[in-house]
């Protein structure tokens, strides 16, 4: 959840990723389109021989919150909820207390999250 691996926390977990589904969907400010699209926008802009190269890693992040609150003030993606925000909207009382009672003390001690990070790098030629 939000990059830490939290045993027993798989319904709070759901909950949170069908929330940000739904809730981004349709008139979002987050930017959502994938290499295929960078590669029709080529296209479409007249560029040549254009390749899209895509890099995906797990990653360990560099700065790592320790203070509940800072963390819960933070944003997964810069165009998503607060952290908070979107415990919120997904969570019940009762998922919220198991989520704050597991992953609290892990923040507070450091532990530092593995994250997804994705890059698409698109090059191409200019026509003539």
């Amino acid at each position: 959840m939000f990059g830490y691996v939290v045993p027993g926390l798989d319904r709070a977990a759901a909950s949170v990723e069908a929330w940000l589904r739904t809730s981004t969907e349709g008139g979002s400010d987050q930017p959502t389109f994938d290499e295929i699209d960078l590669l029709v926008w080529a296209d479409m802009a007249g560029l040549a021989d254009a390749i899209v190269d895509v890099d995906l890693r797990f990653t360990t992040s560099a700065a790592v919150l320790t203070d509940w609150s800072a963390f819960l003030a933070s944003r997964p993606r810069p165009w998503s909820p607060t952290i908070r925000e979107i415990m919120s909207g997904a969570l019940d009382a009762q998922d919220m207390t198991n989520v704050e009672d597991r992953l609290r003390p892990m923040v507070e001690r450091g532990e530092v999250p593995r994250r997804i990070q994705s890059f698409a790098y698109l090059t191409a030629v200019k026509a003539a």
